[in-house]
């Protein structure tokens, strides 16, 4: 349904020509804006097994990002899997994985992901071809 955020992200957007590895159009985080996040309408079962795949590198100094699943409960983003990469200046796929298994009580809620560039201040990252995939 979209990308969300939690405050205005004046300095992050979309934009082309920024090593692209699905199309055209990359996005780009910076420091100072909270993150971005949606919910899907995927609602979590009891024998999934789901992986977030992003491509991601740094734009300008945005060295770190956070990648996280979680799942809506009544409004409360709750995370289930979070890891902090370490980026490079090349574009390079990223897996964060969750198994419903290993947190029951989120079957049955819906399921979203969120981005964070984790360097403060005057630092972007980027990101392209963001894949939500069941296994």
């Amino acid at each position: 349904p979209g990308w969300n955020s939690d405050g205005p992200s004046p300095l992050s957007g979309v934009e082309t020509g920024w090593t692209p590895t699905d199309g055209e159009w990359t996005a780009y985080l910076m420091g100072s804006d909270p993150s971005v996040w949606q919910l899907t309408s995927h609602v979590i079962g009891a024998d999934d097994v789901i992986n977030l795949i992003v491509d991601a590198r740094i734009t300008w100094l945005g060295t770190t990002l956070q990648m996280t699943i979680y799942y809506d409960d009544n409004g409360t983003r709750v995370p289930v899997a979070t890891e902090d990469v370490a980026l490079t200046e090349e574009m390079v796929e990223y897996t964060l994985s969750f198994a419903a298994a290993d947190v029951p009580e989120s079957v049955g809620h819906q399921i979203g992901i969120e981005f964070a560039n984790l360097i403060p201040g005057d630092t972007w990252l980027g990101l392209d071809n963001v894949r939500l995939v069941l296994n």
